[in-house]
């Protein structure tokens, strides 16, 4: 029988389905189509030819970056570089990229707007920025807030702790475990330690007219406000979220000018965070004014990278977050990602949350980031 055929838009069909006139493809298809582009129409067209624009340096792979519906940019990525393209002609900077030629074609990625996702299993994800018309840059992600694997104590309870010596946020100094750790090719890798706070409340007292604040308090989650007293004044909490903590704002004021004692909760979602709680000059008329903060948390979650793997019970490490202590904890997870674990070897985006997928250690995980942060993956209850 002849087989009208008046649409081409199902391309190519595999010889396995040349008896198989019931399928719905069999009569919009070809055993032949080359060099033709089939359309949406059912009709087909010769594809467009190619021009010569600059010589490839050995294998190479086209990536486009699609900035939007008229602005477009082929991105040349060879053997440790990227080269781009516009219109025809070489744009922006040749850049150092990490990627070597035979591991090109395993490169994964997705954009958003002006910045393209790259991730690979054997390198750690990298993103690709477009900083002007003519400027690109790539960089490697500075992973902060994890992810991390299943805290260790849950998974194994070997009793094995991890003890710090320095605690301040960006301080470098060491990380010790009590039996080995710490491999080759965790460089890197992000490990997060859970300890007991130090100080869970800070109280402040005015007698007088005399004011000030009290000593600042690491915060992170659920915290309470107390106010008591029958003075007279106006009290405030402040808050600090910079590295220094030399710049303070106003996160609540209260009036007071009764003797009703007042508590208020609140939750601190950032790591970092300072607060205090005080009275300004000239705020505070008369009578005693007692003042507390507490942090309802008796624990905290710092995060720590590797430097260095001096051995596998010494590692050399910056601090990220800040550390409750230079306590020993058996409360710790190490970081889903590094050289040693693998990386990510998949990428996709969801609800504007950005998702990563199968390293070799756990080639069926998926990681997804906070809403609209792409960058932290901090384990938490809230919704986002």
């Amino acid at each position: 029988m002849n087989q009208l055929v008046t649409s081409f838009n199902a391309g190519e069909l595999s010889p396995h389905i040349d008896a198989r006139s019931d399928v719905e493809k069999y009569a919009a298809g070809c055993r032949v189509l080359e060099n033709m582009l089939p359309l949406v129409y059912g009709d087909v067209t010769r594809r467009p030819g190619t021009e010569y624009i600059a010589t490839a340096t050995g294998q190479v792979r086209l990536i486009p970056f699609v900035y939007s519906a008229t602005i477009a940019y082929q991105c040349e990525f060879g053997e440790g570089y990227v080269r781009f393209y516009y219109d025809g002609a070489s744009v922006a900077s040749q850049l150092d990229s990490p990627y070597t030629a035979a591991n090109l074609a395993a490169i994964q990625f997705k954009q958003v707007g002006d910045v393209m996702w790259l991730v690979h299993p054997s390198y750690a994800p990298y993103k690709l920025s477009r900083v002007s018309a003519s400027a690109f840059l790539l960089e490697k992600i500075d992973f902060r807030q994890g992810p991390f694997l299943t805290r260790h104590d849950i998974e194994f309870d070997d009793g094995v702790t991890l003890t710090p010596d320095v605690t301040a946020k960006d301080a470098t100094g060491t990380l010790t475990a009590t039996a080995a750790v710490f491999e080759s090719g965790m460089e890197g890798a992000l490990f997060q330690l859970t300890q007991q706070r130090t100080t869970l409340t800070v109280h402040y007292e005015r007698t007088s007219s005399s004011t000030g604040y009290s000593t600042p308090l690491d915060i992170k989650g659920p915290f309470t406000v107390g106010v008591s007293g029958i003075g007279v004044a106006i009290v405030r909490v402040q808050r600090s979220t910079d590295a220094a903590h030399a710049v303070w704002a106003d996160y609540r004021i209260y009036s007071r000018d009764n003797s009703t004692p007042m508590t208020a909760s609140y939750v601190e979602t950032e790591n970092g965070v300072q607060y205090k709680i005080g009275i300004e000059t000239g705020e505070h008329t008369s009578g005693a004014i007692n003042m507390d903060l507490t942090c309802d948390e008796p624990t905290a979650d710092g995060v720590v990278r590797i430097d260095t793997v001096e051995s596998g019970i010494l590692a050399t490490i910056t601090v990220m977050s800040i550390l409750a202590s230079t306590t020993a904890t058996a409360q710790w997870a190490e970081g889903a990602w590094s050289t040693y674990r693998g990386f990510p070897a998949a990428i996709a985006f969801f609800e504007d949350r950005i998702v990563y997928g199968g390293t070799a250690h756990k080639p069926q995980t998926l990681w997804f980031s906070q809403t609209d942060d792409y960058e932290d993956f901090q384990e938490d209850v809230l919704d986002d």
